[in-house]
């Protein structure tokens, strides 16, 4: 399996990447028609979402377990815009009929871009949060997440940023090109080469046509040349036939052999002559190596 992988380049999987990337951004990402689904009752007025955050009712507060944060929903003027959406349990401090009792039901805001506080914050956070709310003024476009960081500061507002779904886009595209065009060529790599960069390849023949020669146009000869070509043809040929005449000489002649005739008188044996027997061995000059020496007589010594 990784040897077939394997066959995939870096730029194969970076492809893949992108592409499974878009994918899982485009699912990823929170859609407006999801809101009453996903965060409950829709709670619109403003004023009355920002007196939630910091009035308690029974020890607790009415808008709590916050959780906050930014996608785009559809624009009536036409398009998409960028808002924030506060989710939560939100009590609207008047009791069920059916116990008498009061209840946190999920429920959610949406705060546009940039959040401009319906309450005028020096009255409604007091005197001692000026230099909190004179941070939050100097801020260009402040959204609903710098408010709940100021009400933080000032009122123990406790809320939590949801990041993965205010970039969800980027954070699914992002972790696909890290996961799948990186980390996981690297890891195949490693395993089928025992490398981190796999060795690289060698590069087969070209088998491109090479380009055509073009060959040089034959230049006709005009009558002037052929002319002037023929008399230097002549002239060398006579030059040859007058070197060769110079250098020859006359054969000689050859002189006839005459065949020797047979003669037709009938063969006659010539007995051979007696020759005698010789001795082999018997003269002390016979050196052949198949005659045998004859033992020469040992002398006797005179005695003394």
């Amino acid at each position: 399996m990784f040897t077939q992988l394997s066959s995939l380049k870096r730029w194969h999987w970076l492809v893949i990447s992108i592409l499974i990337g878009i994918a899982l951004a485009t699912i990823a990402t929170p859609k407006a028609i999801d809101l009453r689904t996903e965060y409950g009752d829709a709670r619109n007025s403003q004023k009355d979402f920002e007196n939630a955050l910091v009035r308690e009712i029974e020890g607790r507060r009415r808008f709590k377990n916050i959780v906050v944060h930014r996608q785009s929903v559809p624009n009536p003027a036409g398009g998409d815009r960028n808002v924030w959406i506060v989710s939560g349990l939100y009590c609207s401090n008047v009791p069920e009929a059916g116990d008498g009792k009061l209840h946190w039901k999920p429920s959610f805001f949406v705060a546009d871009e940039p959040y401009r506080p319906a309450n005028d914050l020096s009255i409604f956070l007091g005197h001692v949060s000026e230099a909190n709310i004179s941070k939050f003024e100097k801020v260009p476009n402040p959204t609903v997440l710098d408010f709940l960081q100021l009400l933080g500061e000032t009122s123990a507002v406790k809320y939590s940023h949801a990041w993965w779904r205010s970039y969800a886009a980027q954070l699914w595209f992002v972790g696909s090109l890290a996961m799948i065009g990186i980390v996981w060529p690297t890891a195949i790599d490693l395993i089928v080469f025992g490398r981190l960069i796999r060795p690289r390849e060698e590069k087969g023949t070209d088998l491109k046509p090479s380009p055509t020669v073009h060959k040089p146009a034959k230049q006709e000869l005009t009558a002037d040349d052929r002319a002037k070509l023929q008399a230097l043809d002549d002239a060398m040929e006579a030059n040859l036939k007058a070197g060769a005449t110079a250098h020859a000489s006359p054969a000689p002649a050859a002189v006839a052999t005459p065949v020797k005739q047979l003669g037709s008188e009938a063969l006659v044996a010539v007995p051979a002559a007696p020759q005698a027997p010789r001795a082999y061995g018997a003269g002390a000059g016979d050196f052949y190596p198949t005659e045998q020496k004859s033992k020469s007589k040992s002398k006797s010594k005179p005695k003394s």
